[in-house]
């Protein structure tokens, strides 16, 4: 692997996406939301040019990319990367590469990325009709460690806010999409396969989307 491949699996790892803050509890079984990850992850390396000068070295990775990454290869039309939320408490969650099928709605694992951490010291929250949940906006942290399974090891975390629109799903009130615009930083260690090894920085502009809930995706990926 490249130093520029390594420098995107960091950048890409470290942003993936996902969304959620437990807010009302429901009783009865649980209820999973599965939105599919689109990603610009925009990253930040240390780098030198020819006549060894000190340099940025900026990089912009995709969902499809970072799956490519984490999985060793890439996504095949029935497959992609997932944020998967617990209706009644988001904080119960999962970033995963999955494989779907028409014929099912189970998703069957392929890789764990990472999970979303939702805080709730400030909550900007709108209702309709003074009752019904509509969004919310609250500081959350995409933690990412789950990039393994081609030799390389990222750790990152990145920080923002995340912003949940909320509609019904049957007699209940779930997420629908999620956005989380943040920064931060993070390692990867790639020198097992001769590429790169360090630090990289998140920068800004970086936006992870949790697509509109599928309506074909029913409970938290299978192994």
């Amino acid at each position: 692997m490249t130093a520029r491949s390594a420098i995107r699996c960091g950048i890409a790892a470290a942003a993936l996406f996902a969304l959620g803050t437990p807010l009302r509890a429901h009783a009865g079984a649980t209820t999973v939301t599965a939105h599919k990850v689109v990603l610009p992850i925009k990253g930040v390396s240390q780098d030198n040019n020819s006549s060894d000068n000190d340099i940025r070295h900026t990089e912009s990775v995709s969902a499809q990319e970072l799956f490519g990454i984490c999985t060793g290869a890439s996504p095949t039309k029935n497959q992609g990367i997932y944020l998967f939320l617990d209706c009644a408490n988001l904080n119960n969650n999962t970033i995963a590469a999955v494989q779907t099928s028409s014929a099912s709605t189970a998703a069957t694992l392929i890789h764990t990325i990472g999970t979303v951490e939702f805080q709730t010291p400030v909550v900007v929250t709108s209702t309709n009709h003074g009752t019904t949940l509509t969004s919310q906006k609250m500081p959350a942290v995409v933690h990412i460690s789950g990039c393994t399974t081609v030799g390389s090891s990222v750790v990152t975390d990145i920080t923002g806010i995340a912003t949940v629109n909320f509609t019904k799903l049957g007699a209940l009130i779930c997420p629908n999409t999620v956005k989380i615009t943040g920064t931060g930083s993070g390692t990867a260690d790639l020198s097992g396969t001769g590429g790169f090894s360090g630090s990289f920085l998140v920068d800004q502009g970086t936006v992870i989307n949790g697509n509109a809930r599928s309506g074909a995706i029913a409970g938290f990926p299978a192994p």
